[in-house]
C-alpha cells in the first residue's frame, strides 16, 4: 500500500465480501507479509515463516462458512509514526449452512504495518469484537450476553451505593 488510510476500505472488502476465491488469495499476498500474524477472538496466528499461507486458510475458511453481506467502514485512523492502521467497523454476515439469520457486528481492526520502501505491507491483524456482538454466533448468545451485562450493571451499581452508604467507599 501506498497510501494505508486511503486503500484499506477495498483490501478489506477483497478479503471478506468478493465471492472470487482468486481476489482473495491475490489480496492475502499482496498486502500481508510472509511471517504475518493474526489475533482474533476465536482465532490465533502467530508469525513464522510462510504464516502467510496459514492466514489465507483462515480467510478461505471464513469465505466458506459466511457470507458477509456488507462491510460499513465508520472511521479509519493511519499512525505513521508507529506504523499502526485502525479501523472502526460493522460487519453484517450470515451463516452459509447452518440456521438462517444475519447478524451485524461491531469490529475493530489493528494493524501493523512494516513500510518497505514507499510501500507497506500488513505484518499483523488484531479483530476486537464486543463480546455481545461475537456472541451472536450462537442463537440467542447476543441476548444471553446484553442480558448478563444488564444485570451485572445493576448488581455493581447497587453494591457501589451500599459501600458509599455505609461509609465503607
Amino acid at each position: 500500500m501506498q497510501n494505508p488510510a486511503a486503500e484499506i476500505e477495498k483490501i478489506i472488502n477483497d478479503l471478506t465480501t468478493t465471492p472470487s476465491s482468486e481476489v482473495q488469495k491475490q489480496t492475502v499476498f499482496k498486502y500481508f507479509t510472509d511471517n504475518a500474524a493474526y489475533d482474533h477472538p476465536l482465532v490465533h496466528l502467530a508469525p513464522g515463516k510462510n504464516s502467510r499461507d496459514n492466514l489465507l486458510n483462515f480467510y478461505r475458511v471464513y469465505h466458506t462458512f459466511t457470507y458477509v453481506h456488507k462491510i460499513e467502514v465508520n472511521s479509519i485512523d493511519f499512525n505513521k509514526e508507529n506504523n499502526h492502521l485502525v479501523i472502526d467497523l460493522w460487519e453484517t454476515a450470515s451463516p452459509k449452512f447452518f440456521l438462517p439469520y444475519t447478524i451485524k457486528m461491531r469490529l475493530i481492526v489493528v494493524l501493523n504495518l512494516d513500510k518497505r520502501g514507499e510501500l507497506y505491507f500488513i505484518s499483523k491483524q488484531e479483530d476486537y469484537f464486543p463480546l455481545q456482538d461475537i456472541a451472536q454466533i450462537i442463537p440467542f448468545g447476543g441476548l444471553f450476553v446484553r442480558t448478563l451485562k444488564a444485570f451485572n450493571s445493576f448488581v455493581g451499581q447497587a453494591v457501589g451505593t451500599s459501600l458509599h452508604y455505609a461509609g465503607l467507599v
